[in-house]
Parts: C-alpha cells; structure tokens; sequence
C-alpha cells in the first residue's frame, strides 16, 4: 500500500479490512502518521508472511533541515529554532554534499524520549 501523509499504519488496515469484509489483516512496519511510503500490506493467510518481511532491510529517504527545532520534533510542529543557513541544495540546486568525517551507513531509528 502506498500510505498518505495524515494516515496511521492502523488506520490503513482498517481501511482495508473493511474493503475486504473484515479479512484477517497485518502489516510490515508502523509508519508515522506523516510519513509516506509503501507500507507492506497482507490478507488472510499471507499475515504469516509478515515476520518475514520485518527481517528485511529497508531504506528510508527524508528530507531535513540542519539546525532548525520544532516544538514536535516532527514536521507538524512550530518552528521554536529556525536553521541558522536555511540552505538545503547548492546555488546550482544540487543537494548539498555530506558533511565531513560523517558517513551514510545503518543506523537504528530510535525515537526521542520526553
């Protein structure tokens, strides 16, 4: 399922699991409410599946704003902090290169604590 922006994981299979006359339903990974994505969907007898799945990698693309806070910590929220620079991309709209000595490898995503 490619999940809207404004829906919860649950609030797809809900969907779904009306659609399909209340069909045993799983999915493969909660997404934020704000997230957008394919969201790995089983009915019926493919719920067994879903483990599987789960065990998969999986590769995530955002979008980020260095240095600006919000009072959510999400994209919803109000800007508390703005980015001291703003700039995303380079003058000639490239995507600005990675910072120096920092790497892209996997990393657990763990959520702030309150």
């Amino acid at each position: 399922m490619d999940k809207p922006a404004g829906m919860t994981s649950t609030d797809v299979c809900n969907r779904i699991k009306r659609l399909s006359g209340g069909a045993k339903i799983g999915h493969g990974g909660a997404l934020d409410p704000l997230a957008t994505g394919v969201l790995p969907v089983a009915l019926g007898h493919a719920t067994k599946t879903v483990s599987w799945v789960m065990e998969g990698s999986k590769v995530y693309r955002f979008t980020l704003r260095w240095g600006e806070a919000r009072d959510t910590d999400d994209a919803d929220g109000k800007v508390v902090r703005p980015a001291p620079h703003g700039r995303t991309t380079t003058p000639s709209g490239a995507p600005c290169p990675p910072l120096p000595g920092k790497s892209c490898r996997p990393r657990r995503n763990i959520p702030p604590s309150r």
